[in-house]
């Protein structure tokens, strides 16, 4: 949430092919609980956890006849964590965010059997998730709008150092040098 306006993050299902049907996994509800900022060496990390009460990973079956939701097993995502590594631009005058890295962290165990059958399949939402996750987390804090919005946030705060307009950033491994040069 960015000055009151939240920013919501949709994944569309992915496709797991297999040889009798196709299965299609989504994320099921899943919401940010505790969230955490740090800075040390030059960037921001910016640490989101997950609730954990239910399977995250919601799969089924649309081709299957019978136990469309039970055919493909869900997955749970167990402490469930993204760490966002940011750093401090300047931009209209004032200053923003971009996000260098993204990472996902926790562990993907599959409902039932299939853990031990289809490793495979865990191995595949690992990549694809954190591919999903890192590219719909650059998207929403690189557009214009959520941009502005900190810039916007952050103007009073300049202005309070008797900064005027910040031009560029300078930053050491402790400090944030904002530049109205």
């Amino acid at each position: 949430e960015i000055m009151g306006k939240r920013q919501n993050i949709r994944f569309n299902e992915f496709k797991v092919k297999k040889p009798a049907h196709n299965w299609l996994y989504f994320l099921n509800d899943v919401k940010s609980e505790i969230t955490r900022v740090k800075y040390a060496d030059k960037k921001f990390v910016l640490t989101v956890k997950f609730e954990k009460e239910r399977n995250e990973i919601k799969g089924k079956c649309p081709g299957c006849r019978v136990g469309k939701d039970k055919r493909a097993p869900d997955i749970n995502w167990e402490d469930p964590k993204l760490k966002i590594e940011l750093v401090p631009v300047a931009y209209n005058g004032s200053f923003t965010f971009e996000v260098k890295r993204v990472r996902l962290l926790g562990k993907f165990k599959m409902n039932g059997p299939m853990q031990k059958i289809f490793p495979q399949i865990i191995a595949f939402f690992k990549s694809a998730i954190r591919k999903k996750i890192k590219n719909q987390i650059k998207a929403v804090l690189n557009r214009d709008a959520v941009k502005n919005m900190l810039a916007e946030a952050f103007k009073n705060e300049v202005k309070n150092l008797g900064l005027g307009t910040v031009k560029r950033i300078d930053m050491s491994r402790d400090n944030i040098y904002l530049c109205n040069y």
